[in-house]
């Protein structure tokens, strides 16, 4: 009788829900003798931290709904390169060519719902792998993203896409520049067919934005040039080194898992060279569930 009762499934594994009762080795389960009551802590850790952690980003991240994607709109209707704020627009012409019609044809109210919901189809795609049950309290821990309608989603989707897809690795170069730690991981992977993709889909797409806005790219390059040490003064780089420190982690750790073969590495170097220190940003790591359970040496970039 007692083998029978463990061996039936228990709610969190079985469709018919809670009429089950939690006898599975992973769950709960009550010595029919003594009546002692055995969890696995490890296992309710794994399962409820997220959730707690969701919930709480949650909380503190509604009242910044579209502090992102409101930035955006205004940039992409007008303005110009100015001195670097936290709140500022500093994206590259490239990135206003291609998405300022969208901003110019949205009220901003439609836009930071369509941006917000591109992140959470974003977060959920990247998440997915790890199950519909784990999924969902891990892209609530990703909800400052979500609510403030931020790229970082796009610059995940690009690690995992971008190493059959070489000018994928564009889009961080467009937006978030310190964050192209995929072309740093294919030179060293002496993979030069790749560098080669690239550099033409380079030439291609940066170069005909140059020629129709050859104004707005000097004044973006200036920008940068003039503003580069300005990250250091970013609110969130209290708690988190400055740029100027994390960079040369984030290059010494992509070469080294380029040349160890080690991809999940390639997400938190990214992380770690984003210009903006902080919750949002880390939003790049939930591309590793991509890479879960492929081996160290069986995933080539």
């Amino acid at each position: 009788m007692e083998e029978q009762l463990r061996e039936r499934p228990c709610s969190a594994h079985h469709p018919f829900g809670p009429a089950f009762p939690p006898v599975c080795a992973s769950c709960p389960s009550k010595d029919l003798e003594s009546g002692a009551v055995s969890i696995d802590v490890r296992h309710s850790l794994a399962r409820d931290i997220p959730w707690v952690a969701g919930v709480a980003v949650v909380a503190v991240s509604l009242p910044e709904f579209g502090s992102d994607s409101s930035v955006y709109w205004r940039g992409l209707r007008g303005g110009g390169y100015t001195q670097l704020t936290y709140r500022d627009f500093h994206y590259s012409p490239l990135f206003a060519q291609v998405v300022g019609p969208v901003a110019r044809s949205l009220a901003l109210p439609t836009f930071e719902v369509v941006a917000s919901l591109l992140a959470l189809l974003g977060v959920l795609w990247l998440l997915w792998p790890l199950g519909p049950t784990r999924t969902i309290p891990w892209t609530l821990v990703c909800s400052q993203e979500i609510i403030s309608g931020n790229i970082d989603w796009a610059v995940a989707c690009v690690i995992v896409l971008g190493a059959r897809a070489a000018p994928l690795w564009i889009i961080p170069l467009a937006t978030k520049v310190t964050n192209t730690m995929g072309l740093l991981w294919h030179v060293a992977r002496g993979d030069w067919r790749w560098c080669g993709w690239f550099l033409a889909g380079f030439v291609v797409v940066f170069g005909l934005s140059w020629w129709a806005a050859p104004d707005q790219w000097a004044a973006y390059l200036a920008f940068l040039w003039d503003n580069a040490r300005a990250t250091g003064i970013i609110p969130g780089q209290v708690l988190y080194l400055p740029l100027q420190a994390r960079l040369p982690i984030a290059g010494a750790l992509t070469v080294w898992g380029a040349r160890t073969d080690r991809r999940w590495v390639l997400p938190v170097a990214v992380w770690l060279a984003s210009p903006v220190a902080g919750l949002g940003p880390a939003t790049v790591l939930a591309a590793l569930p991509r890479f879960a359970g492929t081996g160290v040496r069986s995933v080539h970039g």
